[in-house]
């Protein structure tokens, strides 16, 4: 009877575990060209008209750092709304109403200018019918149909 010696560590080749690692650092290799050749490609900004959409949030952000001295209260079935005046008189107000659950509850009312003591802007309006629950108001006053300023308040109906 004759027996064959079994192979050696040696004459088997590489052990299995340094293959898988080979593999999985070709595979790493591989992704890692793949992101550094799409990095490379055509850069765009996501909107073409970047510089013009800037300017007009620079304008949002204008119209909502002024003066914040609102008063908003209820008045026998209307809403009554006084503001420090500033430099120039606000020449229209509007009130969008919207709510935060149900988009198609949403409305804009104008208000009318009344008179109010001297330093102070004052507007009316008939209280419309709101659903229960949560409002947010955005005051928004103009100039001659040019916004110049506006401010958010929370409302809570019911």
């Amino acid at each position: 009877m004759t027996t064959t010696p079994l192979p050696s560590a040696s004459s088997r080749g590489m052990p299995v575990w340094m293959i898988v690692l080979g593999l999985f650092m070709v595979v790493v290799g591989i992704a890692n060209g793949i992101f550094v050749w799409l990095s490379n490609g055509r850069h765009d900004l996501v909107r073409d008209d970047y510089y013009a959409a800037s300017l007009k949030q620079d304008s949002v952000i204008a119209l909502n750092s002024g003066n914040t001295s609102v008063t908003f209260h209820r008045e026998a079935g209307d809403w009554r709304l006084e503001n420090a005046s500033g430099s120039a008189p606000a020449t229209g107000c509007r009130l969008r109403l919207y709510r935060p659950d149900d988009v198609s509850a949403d409305r804009e009312v104008r208000l009318q200018r009344v008179q109010s003591e001297a330093g102070r802007e004052a507007w009316k309006v008939a209280a419309p019918t709101l659903r229960r629950g949560h409002w947010i108001a955005t005051v928004v006053w103009d100039r001659d149909g040019v916004d110049v300023r506006e401010v958010s308040l929370n409302l809570t109906e019911g």
